[in-house]
């Protein structure tokens, strides 16, 4: 997902599945999006509060059929 496409896909799923009280994500790209997510989950508003506080303690799976094609620490990780 570095030419062309995007996290904000992924980010806007993940928002609405930790409202409604999903602390597991699966996905294809979770060992690269993790690191977008932190980042999202550290943005402030004009007040200082967290705009995302619900991403903060997210735990990450990459999903079983592509975790073969990832390196090692990619397929055995809970992030």
């Amino acid at each position: 997902m570095d030419k062309g496409e995007n996290y904000r896909l992924t980010n806007i799923l993940e928002i609405g599945l930790r409202k409604n009280g999903y602390e597991f994500i699966c996905g294809d790209v979770m060992c690269r999006y993790k690191n977008f997510s932190k980042k999202v989950a550290q943005l402030e508003g004009e007040d200082g509060e967290l705009l995302f506080p619900e991403l903060s303690d997210s735990k990450y799976l990459l999903g079983r059929m592509h975790a073969y094609a990832h390196v090692w620490y990619c397929q055995v990780f809970i992030y």
